[in-house]
């Protein structure tokens, strides 16, 4: 499956808006931490709630090309979401506050660490086609 995916090229783009989206919560986190000296994972939550739209508008119509039925794969998508963020917020607090590592190095690892699964459940049962199995 992964193979086909990188033959269709879905998984590449997945990578690339994947990695805009890492920089971009990276970033501002930095930026919201460092800067604005708000408690980082105060500013990870409200980074989190930022990219929601870009991800979403990437993930429909430049990785799975699946445009369609926006409303309904839209409420998917936040359902599945709202999972992927509770355990991406609290792999970054235990592996910060337990672990005792950098923010940075906790989002980074906690980001890392849902990627392969956020791709194959987004593919099969948020921007399935039709002619694609959903789940």
């Amino acid at each position: 499956m992964i193979i086909a995916a990188i033959k269709k090229g879905s998984f590449i783009r997945y990578g690339l808006a994947g990695i805009a989206s890492y920089a971009f919560k990276a970033g501002v986190s930095y930026f919201l931490t460092d800067i604005f000296h708000i408690w980082y994972f105060y500013s990870y939550v409200i980074t989190l709630a930022a990219v929601i739209a870009f991800n979403f508008f990437s993930s429909s119509l430049f990785i799975f090309k699946a445009g369609d039925q926006a409303a309904l794969r839209f409420g998917k998508y936040l359902a599945f979401l709202s999972v992927f963020y509770l355990v991406d917020a609290g792999l970054v607090k235990l592996l910060t506050d337990i672990f005792s590592l950098h923010y940075q190095y906790s989002i980074f690892i906690s980001t890392s660490s849902v990627f392969f699964v956020k791709y194959f459940v987004y593919k099969l049962a948020v921007f399935n086609k039709k002619e694609e199995m959903p789940l």
